[in-house]
């Protein structure tokens, strides 16, 4: 799923990427736990997607929760916590 999603966003096709991305962050909750770095990244990539949508409010919060997540569990200095599409 989460590569159709990544087709999907390459496509241009926004709103079809935004609805398999939450089912995608869903999922991996779900499944993985909210602290985990799948999890974390399915969050980052919707993120993306609403940025992309213009829904710039709902991408801001996703990218500070991504960020707040990351540093804790990785570090400060962790490279992964500086990268944009993950």
């Amino acid at each position: 799923m989460a590569n159709l999603t990544i087709t999907y966003y390459s496509l241009g096709k926004y709103i079809e990427a935004e609805k398999l991305q939450i089912q995608v962050l869903y999922a991996r909750n779900r499944m993985l736990g909210v602290e985990h770095p799948d999890t974390i990244t399915a969050m980052a990539n919707l993120a993306v997607i609403y940025e992309s949508l213009g829904k710039y409010a709902e991408s801001e919060k996703l990218k500070m929760q991504v960020l707040d997540a990351r540093k804790r569990i990785l570090g400060v200095e962790h490279p992964v916590v500086s990268v944009h599409w993950t």
